[in-house]
């Protein structure tokens, strides 16, 4: 593994859609499994629905269960679901 990993802001806008649920939340999972995540790297939430941080978190909890296809390893799963945070923005209004 590459000693240069830095750390990164990791935005994700739509997070809540299908794409995001089915593809990219369970790659990053895999990503973080195999160590390619940086310790300090934050996944920001973008979205336009009205949820709580923790909503989220049980969202792309169940996510998790859904769309991965391995045995979920729950250290690897809390460790990701820490690094997440929800940013509600709607941008129908300036």
């Amino acid at each position: 593994m590459s000693k240069d990993k830095k750390p990164c802001d990791f935005t994700i806008f739509g997070v809540l859609g299908d794409l995001s649920r089915r593809k990219l939340f369970p790659a990053l999972y895999q990503l973080d499994r195999a160590g390619l995540l940086h310790d300090d790297t934050r996944i920001i939430g973008v979205a336009r629905h009205t949820i709580s941080q923790d909503e989220f978190v049980a969202t792309m909890r169940q996510s998790l269960d859904a769309f991965v296809t391995d045995p979920l390893d729950s250290e690897v799963m809390e460790r990701l679901l820490a690094r997440l945070t929800y940013v509600l923005i709607n941008l129908d209004v300036p």
